[in-house]
């Protein structure tokens, strides 16, 4: 059998490891993971009445209210505490785990809550629930004498069905049957718990399959904590290799980090953590450091800065840009590590221009017809571009009152409100000149090079300052004027591209690695599919 022999591959995301229960469970509802229980295995019932499935032919198809007793709960009025606060355990939804044993509850009933709506008093210690409204089918044991709320039954099997059976399969069978639509989700009501199909085998079966399904899955549990351990161990190996890359000497990490690359960033959180260091090393200088050794006659960026400095005194001088105000200097007390030599610390706003967006004017509304005036929504802004799939558009008279609101190709967006805030990217050619949101600023980078500003902005150096930055005003909102105020390490531009060059090249190698992990987490899908094909066609 498939599932049996790859149990180690199908574990080899934690995830996985409840897919793999469930496939357990749907053999074992087959009898496939007894089939040499009895010699009548290989034949199966044909006829199947009120049955989901074929079943084997010593099995019988039964409904739930043939093969059990049951008892909803109450629940007294939560604000009427004379009911409450007392010693007898009352239990919610929220108190029961899936194949979990309940000791504890959140509430406690009063002897006067217990004697006013559990005329039966307590539930026994032992006794198997179920939920069944909202969360359906989960079910637990009573580690204590109990009493439950009424989303939740008290089960009572007779000398059909064994407990540990239903236990186990009622989490599987109680999604089969149609569910009701209730105000906050689904429910089962009385009668579709009564008439639940229940496929059961003769006891000693039963107790056999039980037993069998406990072992498989504590060694599903046991691979799914060997997995925990060791992504935990490679993403703590990741963590300290790439925290030394960024303190030590750079190219020496890096070459021995290479060497681990197959081995120890083949999860999704490593190589996001790899992503991150890569832009760490760029704010800091640290990847272009043998191209200054080999380029030692490079401008310095003070030059650069007073180059792009003197442009824009001259575009206020024609009226092209309103004059700003002047930035705080940067004290020593702000500035965070050394930069390389030619390096220089400066604020955002004074070799960009930072100019914001506009809202719709009052009374317009946006259209999914092409008018031919795209608005450019933070919807719209993802993956450093703009995603062409919903856009929204203007219409000719509202382009008319915001046409001055627009972003060019050579300037970079950033996201000003709410949990997007930071967002950075640019737009394809073909959408020069679209208008842009209130929620969002336009970045112009002047003599810049504008992937290097983009790849800096993005650096959790930067992420930080915006965070930080932040004004707490109903919601999260970045001002301009603190984005103006945000701490740079600028280079010069030819090393501006040396560093857009190298950061590109590992983005790639990110990019490779992320599509070899997803690879390998299609393959495991399509063994669990196989797995599945397997259970159901049989």
């Amino acid at each position: 059998m498939q599932l049996l022999q790859h149990f180690k591959e199908l574990t080899v995301n934690p995830k996985n490891a409840k897919e793999l229960k469930g496939l357990i469970l749907e053999l074992a509802l087959r009898g496939r993971l007894t089939e040499k229980f009895s010699i009548n295995r290989k034949k199966r019932q044909t006829n199947i009445v009120d049955g989901h499935f074929d079943i084997p032919q010593n099995w019988y198809w039964d409904k739930f209210d043939n093969i059990c007793d049951f008892q909803m709960g109450k629940t007294p009025p939560s604000k009427e505490m004379e009911y409450w606060e007392g010693n007898h355990p009352w239990i919610s939804i929220a108190d029961m785990e899936t194949y979990a044993t309940i000791t504890e509850t959140k509430k406690a009933l009063s002897e006067k809550g217990l004697k006013n709506y559990f005329k039966n008093g307590l539930v026994k210690k032992g006794t198997l629930i179920m939920s069944f409204k909202l969360t359906i089918g989960k079910t637990s044991i009573l580690g204590v004498d109990a009493c439950h709320n009424e989303a939740i039954i008290s089960i009572y099997p007779n000398d059909k069905v064994i407990k540990e059976y239903l236990f186990l399969f009622l989490p599987v069978i109680s999604h089969w049957g149609v569910q009701v639509n209730a105000l906050m989700g689904k429910t089962l009501n009385k009668g579709k718990i009564q008439n639940m199909n229940i496929p059961l085998p003769p006891l000693e079966e039963q107790k056999e399959i039980v037993k069998v399904v406990e072992t498989l899955f504590k060694e599903v549990a046991q691979l799914e904590q060997l997995t925990v351990e060791r992504i935990g161990l490679k993403e703590d190996f990741v963590t300290s290799s790439l925290n030394q890359l960024t303190t030590n000497n750079a190219n020496q990490e890096w070459s021995f980090l290479q060497e681990q690359f197959k081995s120890f960033f083949n999860e999704t959180a490593n190589i996001k953590k790899l992503r991150e260091t890569v832009l760490q090393l760029a704010v800091q200088g640290k990847l272009t450091a043998d191209w200054r050794a080999n380029n030692p006659d490079t401008e310095n960026a003070s030059i650069l800065l007073k180059r792009i400095q003197k442009e824009k005194t001259q575009l206020v001088k024609d009226k092209k840009i309103k004059k700003e105000k002047a930035l705080p200097k940067i004290t020593e007390d702000e500035i965070p590590y050394e930069l390389p030599e030619g390096w220089m610390w400066c604020r955002l706003g004074e070799f960009t221009t930072v100019k914001g967006g506009k809202r719709l004017p009052k009374g317009e509304r946006l259209t999914t017809e092409d008018t031919g005036f795209i608005y450019l929504r933070v919807t719209d802004m993802k993956k450093g571009t703009v995603d062409i799939n919903n856009l929204h558009y203007l219409s000719p008279e509202a382009h008319k009152v915001i046409k001055n609101y627009s972003i060019s190709k050579d300037e970079l967006y950033l996201t000003i409100v709410g949990a997007t805030i930071g967002k950075l990217g640019s737009i394809p050619d073909k959408f020069d000149g679209i208008n842009l949101t209130e929620n969002a600023v336009k970045i112009n980078s002047y003599s810049n090079y504008k992937d290097y500003i983009q790849h800096m902005l993005n650096t959790k150096f930067i992420q930080n300052q915006f965070i930080n930055k932040t004004l707490q005003v109903g919601v999260p909102k970045l001002a301009m004027h603190r984005i103006n105020k945000t701490l740079f390490p600028l280079a010069s531009l030819e090393e501006q591209k040396a560093i857009v060059e190298k950061v590109n090249s590992l983005m790639s190698l990110c990019d490779s690695l992320e599509r070899e992990v997803q690879q390998s987490q299609e393959q495991v899908a399509q063994l669990m599919q196989s797995c599945l094909r397997e259970v159901f066609e049989k």
